[in-house]
């Protein structure tokens, strides 16, 4: 999450997202459309993504003059990833810039904590599996 926004249009942000390959597996991104619509040629997706590294890199250009529709907060991107073990992961943002709808730099601005829970799915549903199986054979141990 990116603070202090009030009173500012955001025009075009420019992002990397770090994360440990090691503990983490990219799955994909969406953007949303509070720059404009990519589809309506309202703003201009320039993400080159993961970039196999523990590198994702954000980034769009919006074509509109009156950005005034923009909440004090939003929502830029959801990152998805996969969890590769069961403990906290740390993503990190970098090569923040920020500009408004003229393309003058953004400089005053914080950025909230980053940390997230990490729950693999593969080891969740192998465990659940397995009690499952466990259950199965104490019933028919007992029939």
């Amino acid at each position: 999450t990116i603070d202090n926004l009030a009173n500012l249009d955001l025009g075009a942000f420019d992002l990397n997202l770090n994360y440990d390959p090691s503990e983490l597996t990219f799955d994909s991104y969406t953007l949303t459309d509070e720059l404009g619509s990519i589809d309506l040629f309202d703003a201009e997706d320039w993400s080159d993504g993961d970039d196999g590294h523990g590198t994702v890199h954000l980034s769009v250009l919006s074509w509109l003059f009156d950005l005034s529709f923009q909440a004090d907060a939003l929502t830029l991107a959801t990152v998805m990833f996969t969890g590769n073990e069961a403990a906290m992961a740390d993503i990190s943002l970098t090569v923040i810039d920020l500009a408004d709808e003229f393309g003058d730099p953004i400089t005053a601005f914080t950025v909230s904590d980053t940390n997230i829970s990490v729950v693999p799915v593969p080891g969740a549903i192998l465990l659940l599996g397995s009690g499952f199986l466990g259950l199965l054979g104490i019933r028919r141990r007992q029939n």
